[in-house]
């Protein structure tokens, strides 16, 4: 990975996480529902729309390459691979959305018991934020690593 690269993803997670723990615990912005939705829902599409194997493939290729820019697949390889991060980031967000319709309906259902409106209420807002942490930090970097190796030639 770029020197510049990593410092900014460093920063990133650094930022959100003091801003995080200036108001509340770390361990309040785990839900496992918004995970599971989100993350689970992400992979399971990305596998029903590339296979399972080529999905695996492409995130840990992408992950390799970021940290040791390691080059070993050709350029159609990459542009495929760069397509498949792309369509994930696509799909994590559309599961952040329905990771917040699935908090609201439960909310809304059970708003005569005020005890199982904050645990929907998390779900509703904390699948978005999954996502676009998955979306920022996971897939954007794999698409665009993958994107510059199909446009750089093999030495």
């Amino acid at each position: 990975m770029k020197k510049q690269a990593f410092i900014g993803l460093v920063g990133v997670v650094s930022l959100v996480l003091f801003a995080i723990l200036q108001g509340a615990p770390l361990l309040i912005f785990f839900d496992p529902t918004g995970v599971l939705v989100c993350v689970g829902g992400t992979l399971g599409l990305l596998s029903a729309t590339h296979g399972f194997n080529a999905t695996l493939t492409a995130i840990t290729d992408g992950l390799r390459g970021l940290l040791s820019h390691v080059e070993t697949q050709d350029v159609e390889t990459h542009e495929h691979n760069a397509h498949i991060a792309q369509t994930g980031g696509t799909l994590c967000m559309a599961m952040g959305i329905t990771g917040t319709m699935i908090g609201l309906i439960q909310m809304f259902r059970n708003l005569d018991d005020p005890s199982q409106i904050g645990p929907a209420m998390a779900v509703a807002l904390l699948t978005p934020f999954y996502a676009i942490m998955l979306n920022l930090l996971l897939f954007v970097p794999i698409s665009r690593y993958h994107r510059e190796m199909a446009r750089t030639p093999s030495a």
